[in-house]
């Protein structure tokens, strides 16, 4: 038997022993907790790109017109990346690396007017390692690029795709958004990862009512009979047989507008109806876009011709269950890029991301951590000469093959690109190039996933598709 004395001496020691357990306890939870690498829960996924749509058309990136009021109700409940970007300026490569975090010359997807390569069986998609960690994965999607002849589609369980002949008969937002909501009530009680692509406002803009009305000038409210953007018409467009000075693109880009708006009201249904559905509260939403659209920035129209950043920048929100209450509405002006966005989802859903995934993920960001910007590597021009343009520390170097001479930009005093300073700062120039050409050969040659640069073989139906929107002569 032991004394009281002894026994007060053990209790003292359990006490001690105790107290020590759990302050490490508390260490070790707030060290995890504090860690970009704490193991997330497992969460759903929903990815919604909205096509050709320029960063600074929304209104929590300060555009004033009022189009995107869901959209930006949306960011006050995540957060926002300011400056993020895409690696090409057209749909087909600029999802492939959206999806595989590669970029266009790793991943092998691309090509230019009438001679597009798809993405190989070798490529690994983010929708197959959510497949491989046992989620349920389905695309909605509304543009041939995005489809299986373009490997695009890897890892998807279901595949709604619509993409008529007629550019005209495209399946507007609304059922898109109808189809996702139908798609969620099948697997909303299973583990998912759900792409979501939005098309209207891709060229023809020919937005409904009461969108048109709101946002195009009195003449388009007159008469509708205003339209452009036939596949032939883009393709003549192309080829200079016609031009577009920059009152008719200002007219155009009015209806892009009402396209948008109309877009993002059903962003918004979508939105309402994944929360009716209680599956915000574990569920990871990303709204992004594959890239812009020129309205006479650079004197040109429409995508796929230039490495400008109206192409280039768009938007990136993010929401997470925790933002709704810790980081509601942050803003981050760090530089990202869009081969981050795979890795950080599949951190954000407790999925150990691919390790042929080339970005880096933006957890640590999204908890509060600073970081340096992210250098932003982007190609392939679809119309004409295939460029390269390189933006690091402020600075942005394009090359094309065609000009002898390169152009090189400080976004901070020059944002809109438009006074190359290249002979006025020859040292800054020239450690541009010597980046641009050290990447370039670091990655130009697609040995992590084996991109073929193979063209698919197109049946005369999806040719025909091609045509109706400019991508077929």
């Amino acid at each position: 038997m032991y004394s009281k004395l002894q026994i007060s001496k053990l209790l003292k020691i359990a006490l001690v022993i105790l107290i020590i357990v759990i302050i490490a306890a508390v260490a070790i939870s707030y060290t995890l907790l504090h860690s970009p690498h704490f193991p997330m829960p497992s969460r759903n996924v929903i990815l919604i790109v909205l096509d050709t749509v320029r960063a600074d058309k929304l209104g929590c990136h300060g555009n004033p017109l009022g189009l995107t009021p869901e959209i930006d109700k949306f960011a006050k409940s995540a957060v926002r990346f300011d400056q993020a970007f895409a690696h090409a300026p057209w749909t087909l490569p600029s999802v492939a690396s959206l999806f595989t975090s590669q970029y266009p010359s790793q991943h092998g997807a691309g090509g230019q007017l009438g001679a597009f390569y798809f993405l190989p069986d070798k490529a690994i998609t983010i929708a197959e390692v959510f497949r491989r960690a046992d989620a349920v994965t389905g695309a909605i999607i509304n543009v041939v690029f995005l489809t299986q002849k373009f490997g695009t589609t890897q890892g998807f369980d279901s595949i709604d795709a619509t993409f008529p002949i007629n550019n005209l008969a495209s399946r507007r937002a609304r059922q898109t958004t109808t189809a996702a909501i139908n798609w969620l009530d099948k697997h909303r009680e299973e583990r998912f990862f759900l792409f979501v692509h939005y098309f209207d406002p891709h060229l023809i803009y020919d937005p409904p009512e009461p969108f048109r009305n709101r946002f195009t000038d009195a003449s388009e409210r007159q008469s509708k009979d205003f339209i452009f953007g036939t596949g032939s018409e883009v393709v003549a467009l192309r080829k200079g047989k016609i031009q577009l000075n920059c009152d008719t693109v200002s007219r155009l880009e009015k209806l892009h507008n009402g396209e948008l708006a109309y877009t993002d009201s059903e962003v918004g249904r979508l939105l309402e109806g994944i929360s009716a559905r209680g599956l915000d509260d574990n569920t990871i939403i990303i709204i992004t876009a594959d890239h812009g659209e020129e309205f006479c920035d650079h004197g040109g129209f429409e995508h796929g011709h230039t490495l400008y950043n109206e192409l280039l920048h768009v938007p990136l929100i993010i929401h997470t269950p925790e933002s709704k209450s810790k980081k509601a509405g942050t803003s981050i002006d760090t530089t990202v890029r869009q081969i981050d966005i795979a890795p950080t989802i599949c951190e954000l859903a407790g999925i150990k991301p691919d390790s042929v995934f080339f970005g880096k993920s933006l957890v640590e960001l999204i908890l509060g951590k600073e970081g340096p910007d992210r250098p932003v590597w982007s190609e392939g021009n679809m119309w004409g000469p295939s460029g390269i343009s390189w933006q690091k520390d402020g600075f942005k170097l394009i090359r094309l093959p065609s000009q002898a001479e390169w152009q090189l930009f400080d976004l901070k005093a020059d944002a809109h690109e438009q006074h190359n300073i290249a002979e006025k700062i020859p040292q800054q120039y020239a450690e541009m190039k010597r980046d641009l050409q050290a990447v370039y050969q670091a990655i130009s040659t697609p040995i992590k996933i084996g991109a073929t640069g193979k063209q698919p073989k197109l049946t005369q139906e999806e040719i025909e598709r091609l045509r109706s929107l400019g991508y077929v002569k």
